[in-house]
């Protein structure tokens, strides 16, 4: 998620400008993302299942005191793959001055939604055939969860992000999971597990939504799913979500299924998104089954 606008520059009225334009400058205070932000989402028809997420252990770095300075490291099950999946979650020193000026710390963090559009993968998806085949594109991807998952099922995967410091690091956790080169084996120890997939077709590279060659260039390739996860939220990255539009449109074909997973917080934005999105896509559909305050939401041109 690194580089959307931070909440300075929203309370400017900076409206629609793009990831990245306006990182630099900004603190992010006391509670950005925490308690007492959240909306409720609409809640759940009566009798509904809930649908498992899929979840997460972390490993934390404590300090002298024996109190918690951060989370370093994390892992996410994949029960119905028979494997587990492991991420870095720190950038590399050179590039950790953003984390105190703008918003890509925000990369630097598994988010419930992303959980949420990897869960929808499995459930849709499921074995023998899971995603072999397919071509998935993620974009603002922060850490790279659900594409790692889709990777892990067999598609032919693109994972994108703004930032040196973020596409590096997703880059990192992909070579900790997987071989994408010619031969050899999946990463063993800390990284993939034994019963991970010898090799997977998966690749990071930069998308500035605001970059109309960059958009055009991934426009050429005929994606059978693109995912996005947790990508609005006003408070932090302003009305960026009006490039996203632009970009997914531009992106989608009518063989394309868009699956955006959200999560709900006050002042958020998401609902002005979902009514831009209904405008500019033929079909729109809500899933059903994710808990309050997540959703998951599938478009089609």
């Amino acid at each position: 998620f690194a580089g959307r606008k931070p909440a300075a520059a929203a309370a400017a009225g900076e409206a629609g400008r793009c990831r990245g334009c306006a990182s630099a400058g900004a603190g992010v205070g006391t509670g950005a993302i925490g308690g007492g932000w959240w909306d409720p989402s609409p809640a759940m028809e009566a009798g509904e299942a809930t649908v498992p997420l899929l979840g997460q252990t972390r490993q934390r770095l404590e300090d002298r005191n024996g109190s918690v300075a951060c989370d370093v490291r994390a892992s996410v099950p994949l029960p119905t793959l028979g494997m587990t999946l492991h991420f870095d979650l720190t950038m590399e020193e050179h590039h950790l001055a953003p984390l105190f000026s703008g918003t890509e710390w925000a990369g630097t963090i598994i988010w419930e939604a992303a959980l949420a559009g990897a869960t929808h993968l499995l459930r849709e998806h499921p074995p023998p055939d899971l995603l072999r085949g397919r071509r998935v594109l993620e974009i603002g991807a922060g850490i790279g969860v659900p594409a790692c998952v889709a990777a892990a099922m067999g598609a032919d995967v693109t994972v994108t992000e703004l930032g040196d410091s973020v596409v590096e690091l997703l880059e990192r956790n992909i070579a900790r999971n997987f071989a994408t080169g010619d031969g050899g084996d999946a990463a063993t120890g800390d990284g993939a597990d034994a019963g991970a997939l010898p090799r997977a077709s998966i690749q990071a590279c930069e998308l500035d939504w605001c970059n109309s060659e960059q958009v055009e260039a991934l426009s050429r390739t005929p994606w059978d799913i693109v995912l996005c996860c947790d990508c609005v939220y006003e408070p932090l990255y302003g009305e960026s979500w009006r490039r996203l539009v632009d970009a997914a449109h531009r992106i989608c074909s009518a063989e394309t299924s868009l699956v955006i997973a959200l999560e709900r917080r006050t002042a958020d934005g998401i609902d002005k998104f979902l009514a831009a999105m209904a405008e500019r896509f033929s079909s729109a559909e809500r899933v059903a089954g994710f808990p309050a305050p997540l959703e998951v939401h599938r478009f089609r041109i």
